[in-house]
């Protein structure tokens, strides 16, 4: 299935590249929504620092659904002693067991076009970009256009920046993720596309 085959090409494909000494990695994830098992799987990291855009709402007024959500994918993964706690009115905390080792999600209701989670600011591993921040972002809103800039100066060097499901996205979506901030290290790729294509640091699936 479909789903069998992204978790193959996360887990087997990816992992390997971006983790394969199962190292202490930070990930960071904005525009988020709910999607947990495409970072954990393909990064295997200790922390996760996510951002749902939020459109203005606060954890709890999002909690019914995203909050749950994230919970029973990180259960459908196999975590265990999974707990949950509200920090404050934009900020939800998660801690969970998996393959033995604990591990944070950090998940954040936030203006990502303008917020930075401070848990970046001393560097981090691995940016994900997904199809969620194109449903956030219009083209003619020049003002959030380059804002994935300012995440990508604080990742470490040789960290890496996976790009995931950009088949499924917008139109034209590389040149969409080129104006929020990747052009530089991005090459022109055919989209539709089925695989795993690694121009330097960068792994698009």
């Amino acid at each position: 299935s479909g789903s069998e085959h992204a978790t193959t090409l996360l887990s087997q494909r990816v992992r390997p590249h971006v983790n394969p000494h199962a190292q202490l990695l930070t990930v960071y994830y904005p525009g988020v929504g709910y999607d947990v098992r495409g970072p954990v799987l393909a990064t295997n990291a200790t922390r996760y620092v996510f951002v749902d855009f939020g459109k203005g709402k606060g954890i709890e007024a999002i909690a019914a659904l995203n909050v749950n959500a994230i919970q029973s994918q990180l259960e459908s993964l196999g975590a265990t002693a999974i707990t949950m706690n509200i920090r404050d009115h934009s900020t939800a905390v998660f801690t969970f067991l998996l393959a033995g080792t604990e591990r944070e999600l950090i998940y954040y209701v936030k203006d990502g076009t303008v917020f930075l989670p401070p848990e970046l600011l001393g560097g981090y591993d691995v940016l994900y970009v997904a199809n969620s921040p194109f449903s956030s972002l219009k083209s003619s809103e020049d003002a959030k256009q380059g804002f994935l800039q300012v995440p990508l100066s604080h990742l470490k060097p040789g960290g890496h920046v996976i790009v995931s499901n950009v088949s499924m996205s917008v139109d034209r979506p590389i040149e969409r993720l080129k104006k929020m901030g990747l052009k530089t290290i991005l090459e022109d790729i055919s989209i539709p596309f089925d695989g795993v294509y690694q121009p330097g640091r960068v792994i698009v699936v």
